[in-house]
């Protein structure tokens, strides 16, 4: 490893296990589960390729006790002896390469989904029914179920189900398991005195809160030995108001240690807080480690800290600082699982970077599989089936270099296609490189400066031309992918005058011409941004935000809508919920709304379009010189980069 990184590649043994280096994959949920709760194929080398790509110590995600504690229809189960050969099977394959790993053993409590259990979520109380989050401007979260409050006789089940589920790890072969603590769920919710308000010896101060992690702690180590490997995950804070807080977390970390815990890992933040646990762009790297810092002044124990880490830089200059003893880098090693392997080798140009855009938290529409995704890696959760070598090598125009392109134009190459890539602007990046100019997103330039390197490593020739017909012609290209984009265009509404108007690619620019009062239309996210963008410069905004087809994405699952729009309340931005532009006359703006109501605005100086139309009226014509033509990106059909990204990718798998 780089003498640079000597912090990082230390080993590390817990407890009897040997850890490689100080670099772990904290439990993530995927979504690769089968509806039974056991393991597939596709799950299993996902982890696999963490494990090859060098990392030390994986933490499996969060895998449910009992199946009235689950959150999720495709959660891992633990609760059945049916469950180890599954994870016998994941231990092999992760120790094949060297690496280690722990199972997450998880109740979600209160926030156990009751359409997926068909019971009524539980927890150490009944109240409270919602939250306020720790902010300027506190705004409350409200739980999906109303919980009711747990007996002692089943608490007493629960403790028991805790201490099986570690005897089935054990019985599999893993290094040891994980007691999920933290991030509002069951044991959290017995830590903290605002969802704790039980008066009997589970409830009150902070010895009867703890009384039920340390239960856990006792049974599971119980049925597991002394020479099994246990992690806690606690929260350093819960980031609400009458929340868990850090003097309560170091009171906690001392009991629990001394209870037998060999590591914990320190996290942050409930359902609703602010940040949130899992923090996006806007958020700085390393945001909770000064949690864990002040957690290990109190502990003998090695401490796990993170909180959007993504350079293994960075990581290292934590640990020399002695704010951990090990590192979570859970996005990151999603982006590039490859990640540890390459800082090894000092490789730092050729990591693909999280970006914190928490699109790999979606269930968009159109995706072809379930489970998460990423922007920057679309093989991630393709591992069992990865890109293969192309039967024969083809020269393959692209053309748009967006991030469609340029994720076509990497595969094809990868693949051992001959690739040119055309774009008429002077750069590449396409739509993410303008919004990457707006403030607190500048992370999405960082995507397209790895694509760039990707294309520079692989070959691709890289021409800033307009790829016209005639261009196309005379290349002779043996298949075509047209990634032409999408175009910002203004509605005809009655009244709007259009010398009034700018599309929101223009409106985000900072010499762009944008009076006092705007109104902003478009779909959630994107018109949250440019409206963001719009209010840090002083405007005074209001969004109207078309209604989405499909809701369940990020907005929803990642909590970026709270996010946001927490974010734009301290700015003063309004924001009409599904809901359209009508018209405008006599000085105000009429809004219909979905359910058909109609709201009065006043009139504004400036209107900003977050609506895009599809740019794709090249490839007809391409059709007649080079019949194999694909058409990717939002030249297919306006949305995320996401699907962009993927668009470009299983094309070029197929080419």
């Amino acid at each position: 490893p780089m003498p640079a990184l000597a912090a990082l590649f230390q080993p590390i043994v817990v407890n009897g296990c040997a850890i490689r280096n100080r670099i772990v994959q904290p439990a993530q949920g995927t979504g690769f589960t089968d509806a039974d709760g056991s393991l597939t194929p596709r799950l299993l080398a996902f982890h696999e390729a963490k494990a090859r790509g060098g990392v030390g110590l994986i933490v499996f995600e969060a895998t449910a006790v009992d199946p009235l504690g689950k959150i999720s229809p495709i959660q891992p189960m633990l609760d059945d002896d049916r469950f180890i050969a599954g994870f016998a099977a994941l231990a092999e394959r992760v120790h094949r390469h060297g690496a280690r790993i722990l199972v997450q053993l998880c109740h979600h409590g209160r926030m156990s989904a009751s359409v997926f259990t068909g019971a009524q979520p539980v927890g150490p109380s009944a109240r409270p029914y919602a939250w306020r989050t720790v902010h300027k401007r506190p705004h409350w979260f409200r739980p999906p179920d109303r919980a009711r409050t747990l007996s002692e006789r089943e608490i007493a089940d629960i403790v028991k189900r805790f201490g099986a589920a570690a005897g089935r790890a054990k019985a599999a072969g893993l290094d040891g398991v994980e007691i999920h603590g933290a991030h509002g769920y069951l044991i959290s919710e017995f830590l903290s005195p605002l969802t704790n308000q039980r008066r009997d010896r589970y409830g009150g101060d902070r010895e009867r809160r703890v009384r039920v992690a340390l239960e856990i702690v006792e049974e599971v180590r119980r049925q597991v030995g002394p020479d099994f490997l246990l992690s806690f995950k606690i929260n350093g804070a819960d980031y609400v108001h009458g929340g868990q807080t850090l003097e309560d977390t170091c009171w906690y970390a001392e009991r629990l240690a001394a209870a037998g815990i060999d590591l914990l890992s320190v996290s942050a933040g409930i359902y609703g807080a602010l940040p949130p646990t899992i923090p996006p762009m806007w958020e700085p790297h390393g945001l909770f480690m000064h949690l864990a810092a002040t957690v290990k002044q109190h502990v003998a124990v090695p401490v796990i800290g993170g909180g959007r880490v993504v350079d293994p830089r960075h990581a290292e200059e934590l640990l020399r600082a002695g704010k951990a003893d090990l590192i979570a880098m859970g996005r990151a090693l999603m982006a590039d699982p490859e990640l540890p392997r390459k800082a090894a080798a000092g490789d730092f140009a050729g990591i693909r970077h999280c970006i914190g855009c928490n699109q790999c938290l979606e269930l968009p529409e159109g995706m072809p599989e379930f489970g998460i995704h990423c922007v920057v890696n679309p093989g991630l959760g393709r591992e069992e089936r990865p890109a293969s070598p192309a039967g024969r090598s083809r020269f393959v125009l692209v053309i748009g270099g967006g991030i469609a392109g340029m994720s076509a134009a990497a595969t094809a190459a990868a693949r051992g296609h001959r690739v040119i890539l055309c774009e008429r602007r002077w750069f590449l990046g396409g739509q993410l490189r303008t919004v990457a100019c707006v403030p607190g997103l500048a992370e999405y330039q960082v995507a397209v400066d790895d694509l760039e390197e990707q294309l520079r490593r692989l070959g691709v020739e890289v021409r800033h031309l307009e790829a016209t017909p005639e261009v196309v012609r005379d290349l002779r290209p043996d298949a075509v992918v047209v990634a032409t984009g999408a175009e910002f265009a203004v509605p005809r509404i009655p009244g709007l005058d259009p010398a009034r108007c700018v599309p929101a690619d223009v409106a985000i620019r900072a010499d762009a011409e944008i009076g006092y009062r705007v109104v902003v239309q478009g779909e959630d996210l994107l018109a949250f941004e440019v409206a963001d963008a719009l209010a840090q410069r002083g405007k005074l905004v209001t969004v109207v935000e078309v209604p989405r087809f499909f809701p369940l994405d990020v907005m929803h699952v990642g909590l970026t809508r709270f996010y946001l729009r927490n974010r734009l309340a301290l700015s003063g931005v309004r924001i009409v919920p599904s809901a359209a532009i009508a018209r405008v006359e006599d000085g105000r703006v009429v809004v219909a709304r979905e359910d058909g109501a109609e709201i009065s605005l006043p009139a504004a100086e400036t209107y900003v379009f977050a609506q895009r139309h599809p740019n794709a009226s090249l490839a007809a014509s391409l059709r007649e010189i080079v019949p194999e033509t694909h058409v990717v990106g939002d030249a297919a059909a306006p949305r995320k980069s996401l699907h962009a990204a993927h668009d470009g990718y299983r094309v070029g798998c197929a080419l």
